[in-house]
């Protein structure tokens, strides 16, 4: 029996969010009821896998009602806004609330039902780093207002500090009211390439990146608000720093005053979040592309259909649908298995790319079904290139088991608007040309003909 393609990209799928060390959680638009969760939320929150499908986001989060938090996520539902991104807490099967940052985005893959992904992050290392850091400092803040005899003290405070701040894995830099550099820890250094015997006390703070040979993506722009600030007063300030070398960072900024009220410093610490953007990017790549051969998917289709439908309605403009798939595909998967019945589709696919120009969509729907969506105008052209992918398809050379074969497809050509008004039209006839051509004993092409 074959195994469908759609459960191989999930499988794919679900194996590469298990890896990660973020929780990801699915959810259904409509019932909010968990639908998928991976292993990374189950070591978050505590509870099986079972336990929490049979959960929604607030009853794990049971400050914010079900009503709340529907109106919460309304506007990415409505198109409003593309994702949010938050922090908050919520409350694992211990009963403990745990600090999170929240990715989620809303979405409607075609022939599917719609959902929400959350992917969450455990913040509890920077919370309790940034907790740590202000009470390290408001306790040295105290101590300089003691008495002399409490000097021992105040000294043993400070170098307590110090170990905390060393051991950190978040770079961490201290200044005084004047912008002056009074500490920076090892992780610091490390984190910008700067040698331990650079001197940075004393310095103006944003001098201390001229000794890091590391280079911005957006040099202009970083070289404004890096190590800088637009309020002095300002509570905390957030800053995402692009490097040339792939990393992500994150400059947070906080100030520092005394119980009186007077800022005495600032502290800025800074975060490597590299894997946390490509775990988003990964996620947002296979939203988008089929598994297995790394074509674009039915849902990426579907998207491009409908775009071009509407602009072609707004200028008038004419364009083809090529559907196709494989002549006696199922014989490969049964005689030879399911390994070579993969090799298979993305040979086929490798090939075919070479054909698709720019402006044209190549996709995978499943199984062994293909389609290409193409600004060609008229028959002849689109006729053409149907011949140029069955001849391309015809002389891959494939061997299994000593066993030489080629394999045929089918072709079925659609044009809108001729053949089809609205999506689900011009698709269903480019599929009915594409069974035609099967009739003529397949090896052929078909441009639909109604009738």
């Amino acid at each position: 029996m074959i195994s469908s393609p759609q459960a191989m990209g999930n499988d794919a799928f679900r194996a590469t969010l298990d890896l990660t060390l973020d929780a990801v959680f699915f959810f259904d638009a409509a019932s909010l009821r968990f639908i998928y969760v991976n292993q990374g939320a189950l070591d978050q929150t505590g509870y099986t896998r079972q336990q929490l499908l049979g959960l929604h986001p607030y009853d794990i989060k049971p400050d914010y009602p079900e009503a709340g938090f529907r109106k919460f996520i309304e506007p990415l539902q409505s198109g409003e806004l593309d994702c949010l991104r938050f922090e908050t807490r919520y409350r694992t099967r211990a009963g403990k609330d745990i600090p999170v940052e929240i990715f989620l985005q809303y979405v409607a893959p075609g022939g599917e039902t719609p959902r929400f992904v959350a992917i969450s992050h455990d913040i509890t290392p920077r919370q309790q780093a940034k907790d740590a850091l202000m009470l390290a400092l408001d306790q040295l803040s105290a101590s300089e207002q003691r008495q002399m005899e409490l000097l021992q003290l105040a000294q043993s405070e400070q170098d307590r500090m110090a170990a905390l701040l060393s051991a950190m894995r978040f770079g961490i830099l201290f200044t005084d009211q004047d912008g002056l550099v009074e500490y920076v820890n090892p992780a610091f250094r490390t984190m910008w390439t700067i040698g331990a015997n650079v001197n940075l006390i004393g310095h103006p703070c944003r001098e201390a990146l001229h000794h890091s040979p590391l280079r911005f993506a957006g040099p202009e722009h970083a070289s404004r608000y890096i190590l800088d600030i637009t309020d002095k007063h300002a509570i905390d300030e957030t800053l995402e720093l692009e490097l040339q070398d792939g990393r992500t960072l994150t400059q947070q900024s906080y100030p520092v005053g005394k119980p009186s009220g007077r800022i005495i410093g600032r502290l800025w610490i800074f975060e490597d979040i590299t894997q946390e953007r490509q775990t988003a990017a990964q996620l947002a790549y296979l939203a988008e592309h089929d598994a297995l051969t790394g074509l674009y998917n039915r849902h990426r289709f579907q998207e491009h259909l409908d775009r071009m439908i509407s602009n072609a309605r707004r200028s008038g403009a004419v364009f083809a649908l090529l559907y196709f798939d494989l002549d006696k595909f199922k014989p490969v998967n049964d005689r030879f298995g399911h390994r070579a019945g993969d090799t298979v589709l993305v040979s086929v696919g490798t090939a075919i790319s070479r054909l698709v120009r720019s402006g044209e969509m190549l996709a995978r729907l499943g199984g062994d079904e293909f389609a290409i969506l193409s600004e060609l105008s008229t028959e002849e052209e689109a006729v053409r290139l149907a011949e140029r992918i069955a001849d391309a398809i015809a002389d891959i050379p494939f061997q299994f088991n000593d066993t030489r074969l080629h394999l045929t497809s089918s072709i079925g050509i659609a044009l809108f608007p001729r053949d089809g008004e609205d999506a689900d039209e011009l698709v269903a006839h480019a599929d009915a040309a594409m069974y035609q051509a099967k009739q003529h004993g397949r090896d052929a092409w078909s441009i639909y003909h109604s009738g």
